[in-house]
């Protein structure tokens, strides 16, 4: 990561300025907006120069103290990277990759490394996994980094997540009341289209490291005091997140602390003190202390991480809700005024193997209330779930529930209505009705109106599955962050101790191997962990500064990516904690900075000589 000063006058603040103007209607308030790039096949980037860090959303990195970057005009920049993947994963079995802000790496590079992870995963018998961080709301961006010519498998969903927290709570911004529509629209899952390999889904998400968290958004929102995190509301939210990503066709990740609602005490505003005496921006207010049991939890976040484990458990059973084609059925398109406001959102589920098809509904109202849809769309939900005009539906998932499980039948007979519990979600089965048949779908009631009917019945943007040939297990990864100095110390390292955020657990990974139990509880199915490689003290003259995860020091990571953090526990310990995860049947994936690494400070002799050029 950029040091937070840096972040937050580049990315972050061109992000922000492009959510505030959509609020009103233009990039993420309501369907759409003009599509900024008519043509995400023309590459518009910079070209790669020598010798800087270089920012491939055009434009270079231009921050004090950087050093310089690899150069990726060099062939022998690529077959470094390419020695190092092989390595790593050969030695240590490491699945797959979350590569750190990917937009600075070239596309035709990716896909260079990209080969070499899937050479390496078929001859070890490995996920060969990658993923990127583009930190971007266009599609359209994301498309040209990483995504373009299957360079990479993946990238987190950024679009999607900024419409989903400010329909939910608010964005970092502080934009709320965003109608459930947006979700659906042209900067929610509208941005779909603009990705050119249909096969390539992108990863969802809630929280990560570099945002705030969903506790504190809430905060800043005003729907939830810190003083009532107790009430139902604050945990039914975040329930709704976890709900939607239950029910998202792709990858999800699960930020430590998603799964029990955590969230940083006395913090709301960017800027504000984080609790240890130092200035804590946005981007570092999510990095909180670790769990590695439930011990110190309370009642609601027990309950909380239970019903996420179930979520998670339905979700991984449910090939159509991980690996089906979504069709939009319903949301919401008026303006919200009020967290009391009626606030839908529907989708079918269609398995791509079977005939298994659900109905996922989700209200973020403040009160109960009921959603009766009119004949077009309740004939539209039974055609596309069933291919019949008429349906019936039984609840398998219901949030408000005790149990979030819930499985007796309960078929609509008549009209397809909706009761929704406030801040609730719930996931029917479908199956066919008979023609005619007192279980056939009408209308009695007149339904919220429903606008861009036209798009919200268009393929071409509703029926997106994830991978359709080999290696479909990739859909359904349900991907645990764990920041390492956030985690328990093990006793095989001295940990990092006080980095940017809150937390000083001096973490190792020792103490995540120690965690796993509790970790695979919560639902999840992978291990991501943030980076172990070497990262030395500064050397801009402060020698009390140690630095978090290998991300960053001074304005630039200067890492080792040859050699694991002592600090970390070493080689040892990461061997030790990958062959732990793979015995509990999860995935492990390591994250790598290539983009914004030094080639000055590093021993890259182990695996090959960089001359100097």
């Amino acid at each position: 990561m950029l040091n937070p000063l840096v972040l937050k006058k580049t990315v972050l603040a061109s992000i922000i300025a492009m959510t505030m103007t959509a609020c009103g209607g233009g990039h993420g308030g309501g369907g759409g907006g003009d599509d900024p790039d008519p043509d995400p096949g023309v590459d518009k980037v910079s070209p790669v120069k020598s010798g800087t860090c270089i920012n491939m959303q055009g434009g270079e990195e231009n921050a004090q103290n950087y050093e310089t970057c690899f150069d990726w005009n060099a062939a022998k920049t690529k077959q470094y990277f390419k020695l190092l993947v092989k390595n790593m994963m050969e030695k240590y079995k490491i699945d797959g990759w979350r590569l750190d802000q990917a937009y600075q790496v070239p596309n035709e590079a990716w896909q260079e490394i990209s080969a070499q992870v899937a050479e390496s995963a078929e001859a070890n018998n490995l996920l060969g996994f990658t993923v990127a961080e583009v930190w971007d709301g266009d599609g359209a961006q994301i498309e040209r980094s990483v995504l373009k010519n299957h360079a990479l498998d993946s990238a987190f969903n950024f679009p999607l997540r900024y419409q989903l927290v400010k329909v939910l709570a608010c964005e970092e911004s502080g934009n709320k009341f965003a109608p459930a529509e947006s979700l659906a629209g042209g900067w929610g899952y509208g941005n779909y289209i603009r990705y050119s390999d249909k096969n390539v889904m992108p990863a969802m998400f809630i929280d990560n490291h570099d945002v705030v968290r969903l506790g504190n958004l809430l905060f800043r929102s005003g729907f939830v005091n810190e003083a009532d995190v107790d009430q139902d509301e604050y945990s039914l939210r975040h329930l709704l997140a976890l709900a939607f990503e239950t029910a998202y066709t792709g990858p999800i990740t699960i930020y430590y602390g998603d799964e029990y609602g955590d969230y940083l005490p006395g913090w709301v505003n960017d800027g504000d003190d984080c609790g240890n005496g130092d200035t804590c921006w946005n981007d570092n207010a999510s990095r909180t202390q670790g769990v590695s049991n439930d011990t110190g939890l309370k009642a609601w976040q027990k309950a909380l991480r239970e019903k996420t484990a179930a979520l998670m458990k339905f979700r991984t059973e449910t090939p159509a809700m991980f690996n089906g084609k979504r069709y939009h059925i319903y949301s919401t398109s008026g303006t919200i005024v009020s967290e009391d406001s009626a606030n839908f959102y529907v989708d079918v589920k269609k398995a791509n193997d079977s005939d298994d098809a659900y109905v996922f509904v989700m209200s973020t109202s403040a009160q109960d209330r009921t959603l009766s849809l009119n004949t077009e769309v309740s004939k539209y939900l039974c055609r596309k779930a069933v291919n019949a005009d008429s349906c019936k539906l039984t609840p398998v998932i219901d949030t408000t529930a005790d149990d979030v499980r819930v499985n007796n039948a309960d078929a609509f007979g008549g009209d397809l209505v909706f009761n929704m519990e406030a801040w609730s979600a719930k996931i029917y089965k479908v199956e066919a009705g008979e023609e005619n048949a007192d279980n056939a779908i009408y209308e009695v009631t007149a339904a919220t109106s429903v606008s861009n009917m036209a798009q919200m019945f268009d393929d071409t943007i509703n029926s997106f599955t994830c991978y359709k040939g080999e290696n479909p297990e990739k859909c359904g990864l349900i991907i645990y962050q764990v920041m390492v100095e956030a985690a328990v110390n093990g006793g095989d390292g001295n940990g990092k101790g006080k980095a940017w955020g809150p937390s000083e657990h001096k973490g190792t990974m020792g103490g995540i191997k120690s965690s796993l139990d509790f970790i695979s509880g919560s639902g999840a199915n992978t291990l991501w962990i943030t980076p172990v490689f070497h990262n030395p003290k500064s050397t801009d003259g402060n020698t009390n500064k140690t630095y978090s995860t290998g991300y960053y020091a001074d304005s630039h990571y200067k890492g080792d990516e040859a050699n694991i953090d002592d600090d970390f526990g070493g080689l040892a310990s990461l061997k030790g904690l990958i062959d732990a995860v793979h015995g509990k049947n999860m995935y492990f994936i390591l994250d790598g900075v290539f983009g914004h690494a030094s080639k000055e400070l590093s021993d890259k002799k182990t695996y090959i000589n960089i001359e100097e050029e």
